[in-house]
């Protein structure tokens, strides 16, 4: 198991979902993250938290916040549409910081017009 931290930017809004787990549900919630290297190529990640962290992005993050996840690792191979092979890599969080949030959350007016 590796364990990874990356720091990036989320490039579209959260998506929770609930799965059933015996008698209950537990949420899960993912999001993309592209984090910038220092040669200035960006590598793209999916992370996906569950339980109470996933309740927490899904309220907390959208799409233009800065944010810090840690977490193990996996790449997944797949096909594009070329038929070129390539690898998705996914971030399972235990760990998720909110750096800096997208404008319209830092002036409060995620729902508003400016008058």
């Amino acid at each position: 198991m590796i364990k990874l931290s990356i720091t990036g930017k989320v490039t579209a809004n959260p998506r929770c979902r609930m799965k059933k787990v015996g008698t209950g549900a537990i949420s899960i919630c993912t999001f993309p993250v592209a984090a910038k290297e220092r040669g200035g190529m960006t590598t793209w990640f999916r992370v996906t938290c569950t339980g109470r962290l996933a309740d927490m992005c899904m309220t907390e993050l959208q799409r233009g916040d800065d944010v810090a996840a840690s977490g193990t690792v996996s790449a997944r191979p797949y096909l594009d549409g070329a038929g070129k092979p390539g690898a998705s890599l996914e971030l399972q969080a235990d760990e998720v910081e909110i750096w800096g949030q997208a404008e319209n959350k830092r002036e409060g007016t995620e729902n508003e017009k400016p008058d």
